[in-house]
């Protein structure tokens, strides 16, 4: 990548410097965070590969450049023909020249490609479809570095708002930044540390690029955290805490049992409430198919604690009555 395409405001939201100290074209280093310097050493390992890249040409500094847009979102509504301003891209890039953003002439090619995806956009699923990106809010945006500046708006009225950072994280992670949004929950837990989504986006970062006893440390906290966690509604929480469960097992088996599936550190952390059901689960030993996290779903209820109360009962988990299960031989299960 030619210059770091890193945006000074951002650099100046997430470290508190002023604007006049920081470079118009940030490195890495100024960053100052532990969590991108890991992803950084792999960060090519997190990359996919190049699905949208086309010659564009700065509107700031008229120098052109090779981007990756991402996939891109056609917003025609009923029209025939899209025009410049219906493409949103989706691809974080910045002026390679220049580090401006956000005023791009669109080729020929990428028009094109947005009307192949209209006449036939089974096609073209992989690169381009026709509708609309939006945000939380409800907000949408052209290009992602919109989108981020719509986020840093927000984040200057409120900078310390976790939910915020979180979602500038998702932002990068989903526009292939991941060294920024690596930069951002980590910011974001630094001032709510059970901010669930973002302990779970760190943990599946490091995860990624193989440092699993990172991943694994970041995924307890996903439990630990849970039972006190508002933000979802109960089924939400719970498929979250599944998913959180089954890449911890997969962990498990990738490292050889090295790193535990449920660890001391966590079972001395969860309440009297959570262990109570947290015993019983174990007591029934349950069988685990890491193809298939709903398998994992009556730990996951156990870690929500009283809130797995709030899922309709139709779809709780229905455990044996107590005491059914120490009837059984205790083993370890698993479905490979």
């Amino acid at each position: 990548m030619k210059g770091n395409q890193i945006n000074p405001r951002f650099i100046q939201m997430l470290t508190g410097r002023k604007k006049e100290d920081v470079k118009e074209n940030p490195s890495i280093v100024d960053l100052k965070s532990d969590h991108t310097k890991v992803i950084v050493e792999n960060r090519e390992s997190l990359r996919p590969e190049s699905l949208n890249s086309f010659k564009l040409k700065c509107g700031h500094c008229n120098q052109n450049g090779i981007y990756e847009v991402g996939k891109v979102a056609i917003n025609v509504m009923d029209k025939k023909k899209p025009t410049h301003e219906d493409f949103q891209l989706n691809g974080y890039f910045r002026c390679k020249h220049c580090n401006a953003a956000g005023d791009w002439e669109l080729p020929t090619d990428l028009m094109m490609l947005g009307i192949t995806a209209m006449i036939t956009p089974e096609k073209m699923a992989d690169r381009c479809f026709v509708g609309k990106n939006a945000m939380f809010d409800g907000s949408s945006h052209r290009f992602a570095t919109d989108g981020e500046e719509h986020l840093l708006d927000l984040l200057e009225q409120n900078p310390k708002d976790a939910f915020l950072w979180n979602r500038l994280g998702n932002l990068f992670q989903t526009c292939g930044r991941p060294e920024l949004a690596a930069a951002s929950f980590e910011k974001s837990i630094s001032y709510q540390p059970d901010q669930l989504e973002s302990q779970y986006s760190l943990g599946f970062l490091f995860e990624d690029v193989g440092e699993f006893e990172k991943a694994a440390d970041h995924y307890e906290k996903v439990l630990i955290a849970a039972e006190s966690y508002k933000e979802f509604d109960a089924p939400k929480l719970r498929d979250m805490l599944a998913s959180t469960l089954n890449l911890l097992f997969c962990i498990h088996l990738k490292t050889d049992e090295t790193i535990p599936f449920l660890s001391e550190y966590v079972r001395d952390r969860i309440s009297e409430v959570v262990q109570f059901k947290f015993t019983r689960v174990l007591d029934w030993n349950p069988v685990l198919d890491p193809a298939d996290y709903t398998t994992f779903y009556p730990l996951a209820e156990a870690f929500m604690g009283e809130q797995s109360k709030q899922i309709p009962k139709s779809e709780q988990v229905n455990l044996p009555s107590s005491g059914s299960g120490k009837k059984k031989k205790r083993k370890k299960r698993r479905k490979r």
